[in-house]
């Protein structure tokens, strides 16, 4: 009986000197290089020790250990992940979750304002509700939106069933343009359901239906910082960002086509492809653009924009791109479906959606 936890313990430390002591030396190479500069203040080796607790009481949906059934390089782009964008999961900035077998670095509502006052060390953000009853005013200027009045009664308060909406405004501050999100609960189900704690289909009661304001405001302000996020001008850390959003689609997308195998109308079977992420390297390589928003991050804002399947979307533009695999897709071939961004709408609403439905280059509204 003794022999099977001596061995775990074993493999346990083989592993985190094979991945998180290779993480953070990895870390301080790039700070001593100049290449990384972390936040006033933040730990990167506790950080990844805090991360390495938490990663041994990590488990699949199916219950099995996460570092048994997630790939080293996994793990360690997580890793780094987590510590580029200075995040503490002590603080609860972040949390390890396993899609397939691949482990990932989500943000929590914590993480979102962490990192934005990471990159505007004055930002406030505020987040409210909208409940049946509400009056509400919002006026768009040069697209944006912005709400101008909230009258709320105290008797509109109620359950997830009067949540209409909720709304989120960021204020950067050093005299930057204050950033407004509004979404309907329908968007903000819809986010919901892509985390693997909304268990809305099985009839269940969870966070989200015990603390829906709070749910619904979280969801929002994620939404709001993720614009201001995107609009750094640091690009190693909008690369993690990016790139950790990108894996995200992609290991959730992998996941429906194994669950819905042979449900979907377009047919692209999977290939043995290489991975697109990899161990670091010992020099960061220049970002593609110097744009602050990467083709592929404003692909990812068109879906949220206009409400459409992460997977569908993805596996529409890569069979328009000629694309045997949605993993190939690239850079250019998103800036090629933005230029057409109408059209692609249009192919969408044809593929999935009925007559009446097809969304529009103006927006769903509120």
């Amino acid at each position: 009986m003794s022999e099977k936890p001596k061995s775990q313990k074993q493999d346990l430390a083989l592993m985190k000197r094979d991945i998180v002591d290779v993480v953070a030396q990895r870390v301080q190479n790039l700070v001593g290089a100049g290449q990384l500069h972390l936040p006033s203040g933040y730990s990167a080796q506790n950080a990844i020790a805090g991360w390495w607790l938490k990663l041994q009481s990590t488990n699949d949906k199916n219950g099995r250990p996460a570092l048994s059934v997630c790939t080293r390089d996994s793990v360690a782009n997580a890793t780094l992940d987590m510590v580029i964008q200075g995040l503490d999961p002590g603080k609860d900035q972040c949390y390890p979750v396993v899609y397939g077998d691949k482990l990932v670095c989500l943000r929590s509502y914590f993480g979102d304002e962490a990192l934005l006052r990471r990159i505007h060390p004055e930002a406030r953000v505020y987040a409210e509700p909208i409940y049946k009853g509400d009056e509400l005013s919002y006026e768009i200027c040069r697209g944006r939106k912005m709400v101008t009045k909230h009258i709320q009664k105290f008797e509109n308060v109620g359950n997830l069933e009067s949540i209409v909406g909720a709304y989120a405004v960021v204020e950067p501050g050093n005299g930057h343009e204050p950033h407004c999100e509004i979404m309907t609960i329908e968007q903000i189900k819809k986010a919901w359901s892509r985390g693997q704690n909304w268990p809305a289909s099985q009839g269940k009661q969870s966070a989200h239906t015990d603390h829906p304001e709070e749910f619904a405001k979280k969801t929002v302000i994620a939404r709001a910082c993720k614009r201001m996020i995107n609009s750094s001008n640091d690009s190693y850390l909008v690369r993690a960002v990016e790139q950790q959003a990108h894996l995200v689609a992609e290991t959730e997308m992998q996941e429906r086509m194994k669950e819905e195998a042979n449900q979907e109308v377009i047919d692209l079977p999977p290939e043995n492809v290489q991975e697109t992420r990899e161990e670091p390297q010992s020099e960061t390589p220049e970002p593609e653009q110097e744009s602050p928003s990467s083709p592929a991050a404003r692909f990812a804002d068109l879906i949220d924009e206009y409400d459409l399947d992460a997977s569908k979307a993805r596996k529409l533009a890569a069979s328009i791109r000629k694309k045997k695999d949605v993993r190939s897709i690239g850079n250019e071939d998103f800036e090629a479906i933005l230029g057409d961004a109408q059209g692609f709408l249009s192919s969408y609403a044809k593929q999935y959606r009925s007559a009446g439905e097809q969304p529009s280059l103006g927006g769903p509204g509120f």
